[in-house]
C-alpha cells in the first residue's frame, strides 16, 4: 500500500438495484473514460468537473491479463493546476516516498483520477471532486461490487475507503464528496444509472437482436483499435496506452468473457 497502515472500510456499504446488465458497471468503470464530459454533462455546467472535453483523455489506458484494466488519467494540462498526489494531504506525502517505487511515485504524483475493473465484476474509482472550480479539490476511493441479479437487473455494492493515517478531518470531506458524486444519489452516479439501464433495454430491441455481434456493428468497440500503440516507457506492469480516449480496456474484458463463458 502507499501508507503505513493501509487502507479500511469506513462506515456501511450502500446497496441499491438497477436495471441494467452487470457488465455495463465493469466496462464503464474498467476503461469508458469517453463518456465522462457528455454523459456528466452538469457536473462541467456546474464546474465540478473541468471544462476541457479531453480532459479525461490525458493519461495512460492500461490493460492487463485476464481481463483486468485501468485507466489512469492526469491534469488537463490547459485546466489550472491541480494538487498532486491526487489533493491527498501533504503531511502523508513522506509515507508515499517510503511504501512506492520510484516508478509508482511519480505516477502517482501527476495522477488526477484512477478507475479500473478487476475481471469479473469489482471495480474501483478514485477521482478528485471538488465545489466548483478547482476549489477544494477532495480525492475518494471506492470500490464497486456488481452483483447480477438477472441478465436485465444488477445489485450494486459501494464501499468507501480511507487511509488510515489520513487525518480525520480531511477523511470527512472526502466522505461527504463520494455521497455527494457516487452515492446512490449522487449527481455523477444517477446519470451512470439512467444510460446503463437504456443500453439493457435497447440490447433487447430488434435492432440489436437482429445482427450479428462484432466490434465494429452493435457493440462498436474500436476507438483507438490499430491505431494507438502501447507506450513502451510505461514503468508498471501491462500494456499502457498514451491516452484514456480507448476501448482496449473494453475489448479484453469481453474477451475474457466470451473465453469463460465458452469453455465446455
Amino acid at each position: 500500500g502507499r501508507t503505513d497502515k493501509k487502507m479500511q472500510v469506513r462506515g456501511v456499504p450502500f446497496r441499491w438495484v438497477v436495471e441494467a446488465n452487470w457488465k455495463i458497471g465493469s466496462d464503464n468503470f474498467g476503461g469508458d473514460a469517453y463518456h465522462t464530459a457528455m454523459t456528466h454533462r452538469s457536473t462541467v455546467e456546474l464546474g465540478i468537473a473541468p471544462k476541457d472535453p479531453m480532459f479525461a483523455s490525458y493519461g495512460h489506458q492500461v490493460v492487463l491479463d485476464n481481463g483486468h484494466g485501468l485507466n489512469v488519467i492526469t491534469p488537463s494540462p490547459v485546466a489550472p493546476k491541480v494538487p498532486p498526489f491526487q489533493g491527498l494531504p501533504e503531511v502523508m506525502w513522506p509515507m508515499f516516498e517510503r511504501n512506492l517505487s520510484q516508478g509508482q511515485l511519480e505516477v502517482f504524483r501527476n495522477t488526477a483520477v484512477i478507475d479500473g475493473t478487476c475481471f469479473p465484476n469489482l471495480s474501483f474509482l478514485s477521482p478528485m471532486h471538488g465545489t466548483g472550480g478547482h476549489a477544494h479539490l477532495t480525492n475518494f476511493l471506492t470500490l464497486r461490487q456488481w452483483r447480477p441479479l438477472g441478465p436485465g437487473k444488477m445489485e450494486i455494492w459501494s464501499w468507501f475507503l480511507a487511509d488510515v493515517e489520513a487525518p480525520e478531518e480531511f477523511v470527512q470531506e472526502s466522505y461527504k464528496r463520494y455521497v455527494n458524486t457516487f452515492g446512490p444519489s449522487g449527481v455523477l452516479e444517477q446519470d451512470d444509472a439512467e444510460i446503463w439501464s437504456r443500453i439493457t433495454s435497447a440490447s433487447k430491441g430488434l435492432m440489436a437482436r437482429d445482427k450479428t455481434l462484432s466490434y465494429n456493428n452493435i457493440m462498436n468497440y474500436v476507438m483507438g483499435l490499430d491505431s494507438v500503440e502501447p507506450d513502451t516507457s510505461w514503468p508498471g506492469p501491462g500494456l499502457a496506452y498514451p491516452t484514456c480516449y480507448l476501448e482496449a480496456v473494453q475489448r479484453a474484458f469481453y474477451e475474457k468473457w466470451h473465453e469463460c463463458i465458452a469453455k465446455d
